[in-house]
């Protein structure tokens, strides 16, 4: 058996670092090492400006395309303001409503912020 698994033998479905994949739900994933290293592609262009995405917090898309990671199109929210966003169907198409949403969202959490602690 000392032959039976070549030297450098690849698989059919082997791909090189820095490809670019879809995940089933349409999130572009970028291939960072081997083996079988991927990261979200939107998560790595905010970490490559931003640095590392704080716990409890979600990057999403102003616009809705999943495919659109130009960080102009990134923004990074707590998953409170995301449900709270969700709620209230500020999400939309448009990056320039998303981004008033956003502002109206940690507007309000700010308000019953004060209000709870006085």
């Amino acid at each position: 058996n000392s032959g039976q698994f070549k030297k450098d033998n690849r698989p059919p479905n082997y791909v090189p670092v820095g490809t670019i994949n879809y995940t089933t739900d349409g999130y572009p994933k970028e291939k960072i090492g081997e083996p079988n290293q991927w990261v979200l592609k939107h998560r790595k262009v905010w970490e490559d400006h931003h640095g590392l995405i704080p716990k409890g917090y979600s990057i999403v898309f102003l616009d809705g395309d999943k495919t659109n990671y130009d960080i102009s199109n990134l923004a990074c929210l707590s998953k409170n303001e995301i449900a709270r966003m969700n709620q209230n169907h500020l999400f939309t198409s448009n990056a320039d409503l998303t981004k008033s949403g956003i502002g109206l969202t940690k507007l309000t959490n700010k308000i019953r912020e004060v209000e709870k602690n006085g």
